[in-house]
């Protein structure tokens, strides 16, 4: 009878043991997970700003093909019609060139402000030469440029037109610089597209938080062993407990997942680090409880 009872007694301790090196290996686990979880904290920031980051991308991406297609299309036609009463009738051609003068400087602001376009790179130096050789088309072909007609105080293309006749037009200089413009506009918006394409692809952002999400499957995977061990020792005093943390698991889990989805909204993502607090308490809990029945 004393050799039964000593015998059960050393077949509990034994699954004791076995838990309690179960308990201290998901405890560690878990504190892993929840240091992952601190540093998933500046990687949401991180997100939210590559997904706003990728909209403007797309937006711009879009923006662009329509822009070369119209810009290109209004210089050409305003093109013809001028040429065919120079310099009277390019009125509309000046417009254009001014719009065009503009868009190259509108993209820089974007570039540089929004996509954080250093003014070394070669996209900068290519809007800048767009940007450039319009004030050099005004010179070339009506003998007035952009700085000049400014510093004149001009504020019209109808009156830019108006004085330049009195000056030393050029016919053969505005078909000139109007293809070298219309040459550099095309590279202009190639080289815009390329820009773009590469810096979508070049993003970690999604990778790096896809690795907590991974960590969670894996402790998810150990969980489910320490289960399993756990309802098959029949020990009654860990069911609860056990319970409660693959109930907080499942939670965590499926708030990182919608934390990912939803681009990091505020919610989710301190919903997602609150649980991972409880998510280690309730582990120490679990350990205390082991240590309390051995």
């Amino acid at each position: 009878m004393y050799l039964t009872r000593e015998s059960s007694m050393e077949t509990t301790s034994n699954r004791h043991k076995l838990v309690k090196r179960l308990v201290i290996t998901s405890l560690a686990i878990t504190s892993v997970f929840g240091i992952n979880s601190f540093f998933f904290s500046f990687s949401q920031n991180r997100l939210s700003n590559t997904t706003k980051h990728f909209e403007a991308l797309d937006a711009l991406l879009t923006s662009t093909t329509t822009d070369q297609i119209s810009t290109i299309a209004e210089l050409k036609r305003n093109y013809l019609l001028c040429q065919s009463d120079f310099p009277k009738a390019c009125e509309n051609y000046f417009t254009a060139l001014i719009q065009t003068r503009n868009r190259a400087k509108d993209y820089q602001i974007t570039f540089a402000e929004t996509l954080g376009l250093s003014e070394d790179d070669a996209l900068f130096e290519q809007l800048s030469l767009v940007y450039n050789k319009t004030n050099l088309v005004a010179k070339k072909s009506f003998d007035l440029s952009f700085d000049e007609a400014k510093e004149q105080k001009i504020r019209s293309a109808s009156e830019y037109i108006n004085l330049v006749q009195g000056k030393n037009y050029s016919l053969a200089n505005y078909e000139k610089s109007n293809k070298e413009l219309i040459q550099s506009i095309n590279i202009l918006y190639s080289d815009i597209n390329q820009w773009i394409k590469d810096d979508i692809n070049s993003s970690k952002s999604v990778p790096v938080i896809m690795k907590s999400v991974n960590l969670a499957y894996l402790i998810l995977i150990f969980y489910l062993f320490i289960f399993i061990k756990i309802y098959r020792l029949r020990l009654k005093n860990f069911f609860n407990v056990i319970n409660l943390i693959g109930v907080l698991l499942f939670i965590q889990i499926a708030l990182g997942v919608l934390t990912l989805i939803s681009g990091a909204q505020i919610l989710l993502a301190s919903m997602h680090q609150i649980s991972s607090i409880f998510l280690v308490s309730l582990n120490i809990y679990f350990l205390y409880l082991n240590k309390k029945s051995n």
